[in-house]
């Protein structure tokens, strides 16, 4: 259904999810709008914007200084706090780097930044073309708040100042009024909201094709771009192999956790989105569910998934060329990726037994469901 700015009613529907304590992301949802349409809407005086043609030297300014970092998609949050180290990957993308965690970020994918500087716990949200947020940075109890501010002042714009580079003054009936920018970014926003890509069923794969394929895999960051050129899904094409991948209950999920808790196992718990990758990378502790979701909260590291929108998890096994994998891939009902989970690279025999262990439990229950 195509909404139409009506901005009385908009800001009406934002004050009852603001009263019924909703989370914007969820709140924009219910109201059909992008979350960053939802964070703007009637509250333009308090945000100031950044050039996306600042991003980069944005973030590099941030390095040493100390925030929560926040990566997510629907499913599923990942959140660090820690002191910020910038780094330019070979890969050509850029992020955080740390012993304990990494986050990685496509930069062509971001379009908007905003600062929330007059919030209670203000933050840096950065955006894609329809709205939808890819990563955040959130101050904390520790942030020296002085070099927070000094890091990011210089890159600041009021949204008028925005607005007219932007060229939403260009058009006559597009003044720089608040009323006119947010109508100018809603218009912008919807337009961009994504369609799903329309998949192929799974009848009309060649089979012995694609298993042949699949045997031939040499690398394992080529499995998105094999099922790609089938145009399939990941779990559509894991649904159609017979060797090197099992599909586990949506129940396995607190089994795996409590097995990588209870014998200290260091993993590498990975959360993306169009924009941006997270990944924690060592022990998992404080284990905790509220309601439909299930935590980890430890004192730097937190991570937030809900489960019902888990719809599968598939656990491969298959040898590279470079490595064998024994990881756990969860799926939502739209069938996109929204976690994996691997064991780190370890010396310790002890470790990787253990691991084994639990990949062997799975795939004996798997085999057993099946």
């Amino acid at each position: 259904m195509e909404i139409e700015f009506d901005r009385p009613s908009l800001l009406v529907a934002k004050q009852r999810c603001i009263d019924e304590k909703k989370r914007a992301r969820n709140a924009a949802q219910l109201m059909g709008i992008s979350e960053l349409m939802y964070v703007l809407l009637g509250d333009l005086q308090k945000i100031h914007f950044i050039r996306k043609q600042d991003f980069k030297p944005l973030l590099q300014a941030f390095s040493g200084q100390f925030a929560m970092a926040l990566t997510r998609n629907d499913a599923v949050v990942l959140e660090h706090t820690g002191e910020l180290c910038y780094e330019c990957y070979a890969s050509g993308l850029v992020g955080w780097s740390q012993q304990d965690w990494l986050a990685e970020f496509d930069l062509s994918c971001w379009h908007y930044a905003i600062w929330l500087g007059a919030d209670s716990r203000p933050s840096l949200q950065f955006y894609d073309a329809s709205g939808e947020a890819l990563h955040k940075l959130f101050v904390v109890d520790q942030t020296d708040r002085q070099g927070f501010m000094n890091a990011i002042a210089p890159f600041l714009m009021n949204p008028q100042d925005w607005a007219r580079e932007v060229g939403v003054e260009g058009d006559p009936a597009r003044s720089s009024r608040e009323a006119g920018i947010e109508r100018w970014l809603f218009m912008k926003l919807q337009a961009c909201l994504k369609e799903h890509e329309s998949v192929k069923s799974c009848r009309l794969i060649d089979k012995e094709a694609l298993l042949l394929d699949w045997r031939l895999l040499s690398h394992r960051d080529n499995i998105g771009s094999l099922f790609k050129q089938y145009k399939i899904t990941r779990p559509a094409g894991y649904a159609l192999l017979s060797e090197g991948v099992f599909q586990l209950d949506t129940s396995a999920l607190g089994q795996i956790f409590n097995h990588v808790r209870d014998k200290h196992l260091a993993v590498k718990i990975t959360v993306a989105n169009a924009g941006a990758i997270q990944t924690h990378r060592g022990l998992v502790n404080k284990l905790v569910t509220v309601g439909p979701w299930f935590n980890v909260l430890d004192p730097a590291f937190n991570m937030h998934l809900m489960e019902t929108e888990v719809a599968s998890i598939w656990l491969l096994t298959k040898g590279f060329d470079d490595d064998f994998a024994a990881h756990i891939e969860c799926f939502d009902h739209q069938e996109r990726l929204i976690i994996s989970i691997a064991p780190c690279a370890t010396e310790r025999p002890a470790d990787d037994q253990e691991w084994w262990n639990l990949i062997n439990d799975l795939a004996y229950s798997a085999r057993r469901v099946a």
